[in-house]
């Protein structure tokens, strides 16, 4: 019983989540980029969850095979040559940890925003043109995922870099992935009626706000000079902490 508790206190893990969160909670980039990342998949995720639906009631596609061959395309090719791109733009431009990154992550954002706003406005008769800004929307909305995951990961010290993920997933679940589809529910169930494009409408709206997170993030980054202290997870104590733990074993 001692050696299993002598061991198991040496592998006790020196990194302190909480301690981490307060550290990186404070840096406007990261926290601009987390929530630009869950607003994006908050967009992609109502758009899917009621496209098939949307496509049916406005756009008045009533063939199921024909409604399952387009929406299926959409959610499947979009989205992959979107990633493709922004994994391909990231390289590109020389990494995720360079300033003009943050400004690269803005211009496709703004272009997934300006494409896909105008898209609840269209109806049967523009099926075609409605078709194909989805598509770019799906696009560009997912080329700014890799972009901001680098970004964020980048922007951190290598020690935080696991708990800011986490952090970044839990966001990216709690805004991005639960409440998009009961939202949208829920303003169709009350104002549908009246205004069946409404709820698709106020999906787009509220994308805009990752627009405002980019700008803050991008005025951010130009602005300081260097890498905080904020940056770092593991202050002296706790190396020294380490250390010693290291040369015990």
């Amino acid at each position: 019983m001692e050696f299993t508790s002598k061991i198991t206190s040496k592998v006790q893990p020196t990194s302190n989540i909480f301690k981490n969160l307060t550290i990186f909670i404070k840096d406007p980039m990261v926290m601009c980029n987390i929530y630009s990342d869950a607003i994006t998949f908050y967009g992609m995720a109502a758009v899917k969850f009621w496209g098939a639906e949307y496509m049916e009631k406005i756009l008045n596609v009533v063939d199921p095979t024909k409604r399952m061959i387009l929406y299926g395309s959409l959610c499947l090719t979009g989205p992959t040559f979107g990633f493709i791109v922004g994994g391909a733009v990231g390289s590109w431009i020389g990494g995720y940890g360079v300033k003009k990154a943050i400004l690269v992550t803005l211009l496709l954002d703004l272009l997934a925003c300006g494409i896909g706003f105008p898209t609840p406005y269209f109806d049967k008769d523009t099926l075609a043109l409605y078709l194909i800004l989805s598509w770019l929307f799906y696009c560009f909305s997912t080329a700014v995922i890799p972009l901001e995951t680098g970004i964020i990961l980048t922007s951190v010290d290598e020690k935080i870099r696991g708990d800011v993920l986490s952090f970044t997933n839990f966001g990216l679940n709690l805004i991005g992935n639960l409440p998009p589809s009961y939202i949208y529910g829920l303003i169709q169930d009350h104002y549908g009626k009246e205004h069946p494009t409404l709820a698709m409408k106020c999906v787009f709206y509220f994308r805009l706000s990752s627009l405002i997170a980019l700008i803050i993030a991008s005025i951010y980054r130009y602005v300081k000079k260097d890498k905080t202290e904020l940056t770092k997870v593991i202050n002296e104590e706790e190396d020294m902490e380490h250390m010693k733990k290291m040369q015990n074993r």
